[in-house]
Formats: C-alpha cells, structure tokens, sequence
C-alpha cells in the first residue's frame, strides 16, 4: 500500500512539473498579450541597412523562477549595406546573440529592478551583434518596442 502511495505522489509531482514546464516555455501566448512578427523592411533608403526580426521574448528569472516574460522588438542597423542573403543567414546566429546578452543582462536584479535599462540593453545588444557579423558592421539595434508579461496574467 505504501508503494502504491508513493508510486500515485511520485506521478502526480512529475504530472505538476511537467504541466509547469509547458505553461512557461512552451504554451503560445494569449492572444491579447502576443506581438505579431514585423514583416521584412520593404523599401525606404535604409532598406538594405537594416533588418527587423522576429519578437523575442526572454523569460526573468528570480531563484529559479519565472518572475516576467520581457518581449522586445529588435530592428539591426549595419554602417553598410550588406548582402540580404548573408543577413538571413546569419540570423539564427544573431538571435542566439542577443538572446544571450539578454539574458545575462537581465539576470542581474540591480540592472532589472532600474527603471530605465534601455540604454544598457541597447549597449549590450550593439556589442553581441558585432560579435556575429564582426566588428563595426552593426552600426546600432534599435529597440522598436519592449512589454513585460508577469506569467499567470492572462
């Protein structure tokens, strides 16, 4: 009997963690919180200077826990025109990039508690898009917009 007690709490805790693991990393967002995926820059005279990319959302973590989701919409600069191709390419790269820098910015509550850290995202960011597509290329990573989702709100 106490195997089956043990057994039952064991696939209910795993059951729990499981569920967890879902509703933070992998569920979609609610429709109302999502931002739609900019469309590719289509024309204007720095249209082969610059490139949108897709909403990346980086979840806060506070002692093991998901605290916010800060979402950012990113547009990337380069000081000359480079290849269309060559930028696609590149891309998973720079995403992984930036997502790093983010997260390492953000792990530090002093930096994440300020009520302004924009100018230090954006410092981080120009500094990991260099170290994709070499130095001095990304000319500047313009932070079209930023929201903070707190799991659970929707």
């Amino acid at each position: 009997m106490k195997r089956v007690v043990i057994l039952v709490a064991l696939v209910l805790i795993l059951a729990g963690a499981g569920g967890a693991g879902w509703w933070f990393f992998l569920r979609e967002a609610p429709a109302e919180d999502s931002v739609a995926a900019d469309e590719p820059d289509s024309g204007g005279p720095d249209s082969e200077r610059s490139v949108k990319l897709d909403p990346i959302v980086v979840p806060i973590l506070r002692e093991g826990q998901v605290i916010q989701h800060l979402t950012l919409l990113l547009q990337v600069e380069f000081a000359a025109p480079e290849a269309k191709e060559h930028v696609k390419n590149m891309t998973p790269r720079l995403r992984n990039s930036l997502l790093k820098e983010l997260h390492g910015v953000l792990a530090f509550r002093h930096i994440n508690e300020q009520e302004e850290i924009l100018p230090i995202v954006r410092k981080r960011l120009l500094k990991a898009g260099n170290d994709v597509f070499g130095p001095g290329r990304v000319s500047a990573v313009l932070v079209q917009g930023m929201s903070r989702r707190v799991p659970g709100d929707g």
